[in-house]
């Protein structure tokens, strides 16, 4: 197993700011006429500012920043189109169309988040999230962690999983056990498999065999071969046929 991260020529999107369309429909609604600034911030410091216009469908974005050896502010202004698509229990929800242009060609992607001072979409910049670069032990020890702090506990592996919070059903409550305890088991045999003493540590723990990671549900066969059919008395198969001469 390589110990590298799987992007590691790329840089993440943490480190970049950005607009999110999510935020200014909880702020404006996306109704014409508004405008409201939003204050950039790097490594502690101000970055400059994104003044947002709305307009029907519309948004305009103007970032003003001066770069330390320059005497000028530099403005950036950008009208990004809003794409409207439904929701599977009504409603409508807003996207970002990427005007990036690149070989004379527009990106025209529907995104969430516009990044960096030009307002390109993360495909555009190169980008990738954080959790993409992590290797496989470290993301499925990141997955039980976020569950643990879910429910209130403080993310450490040592601490026992914390009890059931008030007004949670039992059964997403045993859900999210059972998933924190397959990512657990599948950090230990990764763990096992890229450390060679790992197994004997675990033996001295009182763990004889730790538990091989889990494999993702594959779609179809590899073979190619079709899928055989459903087994007599099995819920896809129907118990009487169907008949079309009922009144």
């Amino acid at each position: 197993m390589s110990l590298s991260g799987r992007y590691p020529e790329h840089d993440i999107c943490e480190n970049f700011n950005a607009i999110d369309v999510r935020e200014v429909q909880r702020r404006t609604r996306l109704r014409p006429g508004l405008c409201f600034v939003k204050q950039w911030v790097r490594n502690g410091a101000p970055a400059g500012e994104v003044s947002i216009f709305t307009q029907p469908d519309a948004v305009i974005l103007v970032h003003r920043s001066r770069p330390p050896d320059a005497t000028e502010s530099r403005t950036v202004e950008l009208l990004v189109p809003i794409i409207w698509t439904k929701c599977h229990l009504g409603g409508r929800r807003p996207w970002f169309k990427c005007m990036t242009t690149i070989n004379g060609e527009v990106c025209g992607r529907r995104v969430a988040k516009l990044y960096g001072r030009c307002f390109a979409c993360r495909h555009c910049l190169g980008l990738v999230y954080e959790s993409q670069r992590e290797i496989p032990v470290d993301r499925a020890m990141r997955r039980a962690r976020m569950i643990k702090m879910r429910l209130g506990g403080s993310g450490d592996p040592f601490e026992p999983f914390p009890q059931k919070p008030r007004r949670m059903h039992w059964r997403t409550y045993e859900r999210l056990r059972e998933q924190a305890g397959a990512a657990d088991d599948d950090a230990e045999g990764l763990l096992a498999q890229s450390m060679p003493g790992f197994k004997e540590l675990l033996a001295l723990s009182g763990i004889v065999d730790p538990p091989p990671p889990r494999r993702k549900r594959q779609r179809g066969r590899r073979d190619g071969a079709p899928k055989p059919p459903p087994a007599a008395g099995s819920p896809l198969t129907p118990s009487r046929p169907h008949r079309l001469d009922r009144p």
